[in-house]
């Protein structure tokens, strides 16, 4: 019994689990917060249960899988192309009917099966209940079980245990699938079918404005900035031309060396009065520095001759300067020359303003033709412009439909949202039905696994109990099975067939499993013309949602080539046209004068400046001398060790000599710091002034090189100038192609990557083959799950029931003991071995009832009660006899104090004051 009850407590416990997992689930199926895979890559929106359900997805999608094996685009009797038109021919279903029975065998199988089903379970279920009246099918009771029937609950239990695990898993899968139903059609966090749809039509139209803007945007901003560069290029053609021959003959080369000869005066002339200043600064300062130094010698000197030691350790000799640049000439003569030649730069403008009357003299006999190829490069801009919008207007007439679509969808959201909850409802009430029926086999299970037998004195939770629950779960099952089935079967064809034929080859968002509809549509179609206008371009929707999944440019994704032409909007032809007329034109200019005798003479001058004649090595020596003989701060130093060795002797003179180190710290700190400044300075100007000294040479060659420039330019300049503006043109042209190239390149390879359509295509289909279908085939699958485990487990039930309506366990009797004949075998021998003489009354045989006319009580002739016999085999049609009141003589029929039982027969109303005697095992060992 305690073996029994831990088993019984552990089912339930493991029910309950479930049930409350169930409960959770259904909850968890509204999260607050949902975990999403998102993704700029469009993805859909999956909390985790249902991404928990993809288990179950899966397992519906393979049942369909081997449902349905063929496929459509396979069939010789469907014309896909004619199907499309809204045009079918069903004389081919005649010619290939066998065809189109093996492509629906599948189906039809499925749709035979499931009527059989609803069609003979109610059938089945009435004969059941017949035969269970009848008291066949376990209809009739018996009190005792039969041989191993321990064995036998316990294996019928644990297989209808396990047809319930099996059955549970599938009504929590009902349960759920009908909750995300509801879910989806309540559109809660914009996932449901309505938002998904909503979502990708917002993301197609916002990736068609973002790349109409991006054409607008990008590819004229290309073209803009380029556009400046090439009408600059054309304006300037023939002045670019006149440049490029002035470089040719080094005209160029040589005025810009001439420009720079110009700041070269300029800075020599400048560096020459730096240096002038700077000497003069130093020879005056020199010269000061030579008198206080003298001074101070002769000082020091006076005090030493009225000293008793004579300064014998002070070397007056040392208190001297070493440069001297009062020597040194000044720059007056070459400041003069060189201010002679500060012209230059004037000289050097007259000459390129010459230069640039030839090249407006050149422009404006083009002039025309330039305007004109400006004008045709910038009516290539206006066509661009005049393109995309008519491309935007296109656009929008496209997706017109799409916003209308959308906005009806939003619109009708609250009425598919009623819709949902009435979807709602009947879900849970057929899960609920399922539910109803497992609980009631659950109860069954657990009265029989825990409850006592049944009969007198039982409680009400005892095996009987549970028999009922189990064979009132079989009655429900055949009451509900055949209205579930025929619901599993209106739910299974719809939506077996959208997956099968549509959504399974969407679902993994390969193109290529659109390959051969698409093959067989364009045998009758042609798909180029219906789209672009343009027969035979060769169009393939796969190949454009493959290009599209690897990201390409909408351009050449889409094949729109054959529908708007670049070359025709970026034409150029007419520029081309009108920068060619350039080159016509006959460009003719006098001669010019870039050297003016003017210049000539400024160029020389500054040649001849004599900077070059600047004995520089003396200057330098001078400056890489020291100022003074011996540092001023280390004499200093000495007299003031001299003063503190006589301090002691003569106070007064040793304050003399540290005045003396304070004055040669003053000289050293103003005079001697302020010429190092300016030792620096002169030789840092004398440097410069030494890199310009060779002049004499670049300016002669500079003269040269002017004057031959300017004979070059005046013989072949007209010819040259011509054949240049040719070359201009080229390159012009050439930068034109490149810029429309560029602009091209860009429109075809990078201008709307349109990955994003790719997705929001997908999306589309995800909305119905994966947001609802998936709901919805595994709610209809759930429903086939638990249905498939109706008839097992009707069968384990039954059969269990039987067991458990038993009121006595099975034992093992002796051949001899008085109640054997309750376990005899089929043909039993009734007459007890003991009474075979006693006469039978009444015609009952070996067996005395115990009931006589007389109303006697049927004592037996040997003095033994009649209840002494082994009564029969206790069943349903045999009562029990029960206890006669009677007086205290006749309390024994014996005279032994054993009660009299009263047995009466099987048809006769028991009398009044009737009980049950006890169970044999209580007094059938007394005899």
């Amino acid at each position: 019994m305690l073996h029994r009850t831990r088993m019984a407590c552990a089912f339930a416990s493991v029910c309950l689990i479930i049930l409350a997992m169930d409960a959770g689930v259904i909850k968890a199926a509204n999260p607050t917060n949902t975990s999403s895979l998102t993704s700029e890559n469009t993805e859909l929106k999956k909390n985790p249960i249902e991404r928990g359900m993809e288990v179950l997805y899966d397992m519906t999608n393979s049942f369909l899988g081997i449902v349905q094996k063929g496929h459509l685009y396979d069939q010789k009797w469907i014309n896909l192309t004619l199907l499309v038109q809204g045009k079918f021919d069903s004389s081919q279903i005649v010619e290939n009917w066998s065809e189109v029975a093996d492509y629906g065998m599948g189906f039809s199988v499925c749709l035979v099966f499931g009527l059989l089903f609803a069609i003979f379970m109610p059938f089945v279920g009435c004969i059941f209940c017949c035969c269970r009246l009848a008291g066949k099918c376990g209809g009739k009771r018996k009190s005792r079980d039969p041989k191993h029937a321990k064995c036998k609950k316990m294996s019928y239990c644990t297989v209808l245990l396990i047809i319930n695990i099996f059955s549970l898993a599938g009504i929590v899968c009902a349960f759920v699938t009908s909750d995300l139903i509801h879910q989806k059609l309540e559109n809660e966090n914009n996932e449901g079918p309505v938002g998904t749809i909503d979502s990708a039509l917002s993301k197609i139209k916002t990736y068609v404005n973002d790349t109409v803007n991006d054409l607008q945007q990008q590819a004229l901003d290309k073209f803009d900035s380029a556009r400046n560069s090439i009408i600059t290029s054309i304006n300037s053609s023939a002045a670019t031309a006149v440049d490029d021959v002035l470089k040719l003959v080094n005209a160029s080369t040589y005025l810009n060396q001439a420009k720079d000869l110009s700041k070269k005066v300029n800075e020599a002339r400048d560096e020459l009065i730096t240096l002038n200043t700077t000497l003069l600064d130093l020879k005056t300062n020199g010269d000061n520095l030579t008198e206080e130094l003298r001074q101070l010698k002769e000082d020091i000197n006076n005090t030493c001759v009225s000293s008793a030691n004579g300064c014998n350790k002070l070397d007056l000799n040392n208190y001297d300067t070493d440069a001297d640049f009062s020597k040194l000439s000044d720059f007056s003569t070459e400041i003069t020359k060189v201010s002679d030649s500060l012209n230059i730069s004037k000289f050097v403008r007259q000459a390129e303003s010459k230069v640039n009357e030839v090249k407006q003299n050149s422009t404006d006999v083009i002039r025309n033709n330039i305007d004109e190829a400006s004008t045709a490069v910038n009516k290539i801009r206006t066509e661009m412009v005049t393109g995309i919008n008519d491309y935007k207007s296109s656009i929008r007439n496209t997706t017109e439909p799409l916003t209308s679509f959308q906005t009806q969808l939003n619109n009708n959201q609250e009425d598919i949202k009623q819709y949902g909850n009435y979807i709602w409802y009947a879900g849970i009430a057929i899960s609920c039905v399922f539910l109803l029926i497992l609980v009631c086999y659950c109860l069954g299970v657990l009265f029989g696994l825990c409850g006592e037998r049944p009969g007198r004195g039982a409680a009400c939770c005892n095996t009987g109990a549970g028999g009922n629950f189990l064979m009132a779960g079989v009655a429900f099952s055949f009451m509900f099975s055949w209205i579930l089935m025929i619901i599993c079967i209106v739910l299974f064809i719809p939506g077996g067939l959208v997956y099968t034929e549509v959504c399974r080859y969407f679902q993994t968002h390969d193109p290529n499993l659109l390959k051969p509809f698409e093959d067989q549509f364009t045998q009758g179609y042609d798909l180029s013309q219906k789209l672009y206008q343009k027969p035979n371009a060769n169009i393939s929707i796969v190949q454009i949602l493959n290009n599209c999944k690897n990201n390409e440019a909408i351009y050449t994704a889409a094949y729109l080539e054959n529908l708007i032409s670049l070359d025709s909007i970026l034409n150029l032809t007419s520029v081309n046209t009108q920068i060619d007329e350039i080159t016509k034109s006959n460009v003719k200019f006098n001669n010019i004068t870039i050297i003016t005798p003017e210049l000539k003479q400024q160029i020389t001058d500054f040649g001849e400046a004599g900077i070059g004649n600047i004995d520089y090595d003396l200057y330098e020596a001078e400056i890489k001398k020291n100022l003074t003989r011996v540092d001023l701060t280390e004499l200093a130093g000495k007299l003031t060790n001299y003063a503190n060795e006589i301090r002691q002797a003569n106070q007064a003179q040793a304050q003399e000599f540290d005045d003396f180190a304070q004055r040669l710290r003053n000289i050293d700190n103003t005079v001697v710091s302020t010429m190092k400044a300016d030792v620096t300075k002169l030789s840092d100007n004398l440097i410069r002034l030494k890199a310009k000294s060779d002049v004499k040479n670049e300016t002669t060659a500079l003269v040269a090189g002017l004057e031959a420039s300017q004979t070059k330019f005046n013989a072949d300049g007209v010819n040259s100038v011509n054949e240049m503006i040719k070359k201009v043109v080229t390159a012009v042209k050439s930068q034109v192609s490149s810029t429309i190239g560029d602009v091209k390149n860009y429109v075809k390879n990078d201008a709307g990557k349109c990955a994003p359509l790719f997705e929001s295509l997908y999306l589309l289909t995800d909305s119905v083959c994966v947001v609802m279908l998936n709901p919805l085939n595994g709610f209809w699958f759930s429903m086939g799950w638990c249905l498939f485990f109706f008839i097992p487990s009707i069968i384990f039930a039954v059969k269990l029931s039987t067991l458990y309506h038993r009121e006595e366990e099975y034992t093992e009797k002796e051949f001899d003991e008085p109640n054997f004949t309750m376990y005899a075998g089929p043909n039993p021998d009734r007459i007890p071995l003991t009474s075979m003489d006693q006469p039978h009354e009444r015609g009952y045989g070996a067996h005395n009832t115990g009931y006589r006319d007389d109303g006697y009580n049927g004592k037996s002739r040997n003095g033994y009660s009649t209840h002494a016999e082994s009564p029969p085999a206790y069943d349903d049609n045999y009562n029990r006899g029960s206890k006669r009141p009677r007086n205290e003589a006749n309390d024994s029929a014996s005279g032994d104090g054993v009660p009299y039982y009263y047995y009466p027969p099987p048809n006769e109303t028991p009398l009044p004051g009737y009980s049950p005697p006890p169970p044999p095992s209580l007094y059938s060992n007394r005899y």
